[in-house]
């Protein structure tokens, strides 16, 4: 029943998309006013509000509902929380759990994979069976993000007026930011199954090949 949140954001602080998912619904709006135009975007279903806006919303869907907030690490948590100022809101970091969840049970394992091991969300995430697609480009978020916005601000914000290569970079930004909250999801099956982990990751990468 926990929702489930990725921002996108930069090193500045910016915030641009937010992503977020309460079992089959998945949802995600545009933070930044120079991206509006991806609201353009089909067949995305995409809204525009304002941070705080997008922040007052999770929480009070969260509240309404009786669930927690999770993210993969604080980060969700602190935007949360300077977007709204003093909010109380229950948050659960999947992070913590993943770690401690793959430890207990598949120390070894995980760091065959690679040794130290990669606690980014993507690499967890490919253990459990889910790999992130060839576009997903850890690290070229930013990069994409400024892409679209200068292409966007030529086009007067006109989606459609973008340039093949720019509409590509903006999927690639969307299916980048849907794939984190999905991963971070996965989790959380993880962490509430009464099952034998062998069999949670065994049914996973199984799932995962079909």
């Amino acid at each position: 029943m926990t929702i489930v949140i990725d921002f996108e954001s930069n090193k500045a602080g910016e915030l641009f998309i937010l992503g977020y998912r309460h079992q089959d619904e998945f949802q995600q709006i545009i933070l930044d006013g120079r991206l509006e135009g991806l609201t353009q975007h089909e067949p995305y279903i995409l809204n525009y509000m304002a941070p705080s806006d997008a922040a007052k919303m999770i929480v009070k869907k969260a509240k309404n509902l009786g669930v927690s907030v999770a993210g993969y690490t604080m980060v969700d948590k602190t935007i949360l929380e300077d977007q709204l100022g003093n909010a109380d809101f229950d948050y659960v970091n999947l992070h913590s759990i993943a770690k401690k969840w793959i430890n207990k049970n598949f120390y070894r394992e995980f760091r065959d994979q690679e040794d130290p091991p990669d606690w980014s969300l993507k690499s967890v995430s490919e253990f459990f069976g889910y790999p992130a697609e060839r576009d997903y480009a850890r690290g070229q978020t930013t990069a994409r993000i400024n892409s679209i916005i200068n292409g966007l601000k030529a086009k007067k914000g006109i989606y459609t007026n973008l340039t093949r290569v720019q509409k590509t970079k903006a999927t690639k930004l969307l299916k980048h930011n849907e794939f984190d909250v999905n991963a971070a999801s996965l989790i959380l099956q993880v962490q509430k199954t009464s099952r034998d982990p062998q069999s949670v990751i065994s049914a996973m990468r199984e799932q995962a090949q079909k």
